[in-house]
């Protein structure tokens, strides 16, 4: 389980899954320049040089570096909500990955005091 932990996401999501990830990996320019298009708004435009995450531990990007629960982790030294004493909060919801990460035997001693 811990080898798989490393591509969770602090709030629950699979960084392998993510499309984002996946065209960082690959390189694909014209997927990535779909991506951004696919995920621009008019408050927030992308560029395909913009689109380069390898999982949201690793990487500051313009779709990480905003995030709260993010931002609450790495204030914690926490890798993901389901350590935090406070899971589930306002920032986090409960979700199903980070309810079997909390679950399980081996991540319940990381959980902070």
């Amino acid at each position: 389980m811990e080898k798989d932990l490393k591509m969770i996401s602090p709030c629950g999501i699979n960084c392998g899954e993510c499309p984002a990830y996946k065209v960082s990996i690959s390189g694909n320019m014209k997927d990535k320049k779909r991506l951004a298009k696919e995920w621009s708004t008019p408050n927030c435009k992308f560029n395909a040089k913009e689109i380069y995450c390898t999982g949201c531990l690793e990487t500051e990007w313009k779709m990480t570096s905003d995030c709260k629960i993010r931002k609450c982790c790495k204030a914690r030294k926490l890798t993901n909500c389901a350590c935090c004493k406070f899971y589930p909060c306002e920032k986090c919801n409960k979700n199903d990955m980070l309810d079997v990460i909390r679950n399980s035997t081996s991540e319940r001693n990381d959980l902070e005091d």
